[in-house]
């Protein structure tokens, strides 16, 4: 059996190459045809031929090369042993929120694997599952349309609370709704952790108007320039009178000096 990290690699490898050859010898050309997408254009022995550089590239540790190869022959095949390879090569690479999906989805989709692979898929399965971290979402605005993403990749959400699965380390969570402003929260989760976030948004205050007070009008200058004229005048007539402008007498202005 595949237990340990290093076996488990190995394993992939070999299991891989017999269920290839067996799944090759299973079927008729006919039947692998119509087992692939018809949009595909690539020859019946492209999916093979990367597969078998993607092991190559595995077999010298090159995991970020091959991977991309495993994931196209298994987008043009749909042969089990290819998205086993998949799966053990995300783990490889540290990825083990994508080694976990990759995994389930080998599980749901290929229930007829041999009994000692499905062995090894669960004991692969158990221990990324124990190294992911999990982020329990959810929101308190009901039924609102929330754009969710994480790390900056949009997630698509069925249902709130949804569960977020992510490697350990730092990550950001965006959210926005209509008539809200951006939510954003970051934050370190490490291994196998499970932490609960919950999304509160706040309203989007109203543009404020500013109004600016009227301004005086030429009808109101006009006025106080009337105003400091007359005064004027008076003054003028007052000091230029024979008589002592302090004097007070009824009907004079006593100017100050």
């Amino acid at each position: 059996m595949c237990g340990s990290a290093g076996t488990w690699l190995a394993c992939a490898w070999i299991v891989a190459v017999l269920g290839w050859t067996d799944s090759a010898r299973a079927q008729s050309p006919d039947a692998d045809v119509e087992a692939r997408d018809a949009t595909i254009a690539e020859p019946p022995n492209e999916a093979r031929g990367l597969f078998v550089r993607g092991m190559a590239l595995a077999g010298e540790a090159r995991w970020a090369d091959a991977l991309p190869l495993f994931e196209r022959a298994y987008a043009l095949s749909a042969e089990p042993s290819a998205l086993y390879n998949v799966a053990a090569t995300l783990r490889a690479l540290g990825r083990y929120a994508d080694t976990v999906d990759a995994l389930e989805k080998l599980e749901a989709d290929h229930p007829d694997l041999s009994a000692a692979l499905q062995s090894d898929v669960h004991e692969m399965l158990v221990e990324a599952r124990g190294r992911v971290a999990r982020l329990i979402v959810s929101h308190t605005l009901g039924d609102a349309d929330v754009v969710l993403r994480i790390d900056s990749r949009p997630v698509p959400v069925d249902r709130w609370p949804t569960e977020l699965r992510v490697d350990a380390g730092p990550h950001v969570v965006d959210a926005e709704t209509e008539g809200h402003l951006p939510f954003r929260w970051e934050s370190t989760l490490s291994e196998g952790e499970s932490q609960h976030l919950t999304i509160e948004f706040v309203a989007d205050a109203p543009d404020v108007v500013v109004v600016e007070p009227p301004r005086r009008g030429w009808i109101a200058a006009v006025v106080v320039g009337l105003v400091v004229v007359g005064t004027g005048i008076a003054l003028g007539v007052a000091l230029s009178s024979g008589n002592d402008p302090l004097q007070h007498r009824t009907g004079t202005v006593v100017v100050d000096l």
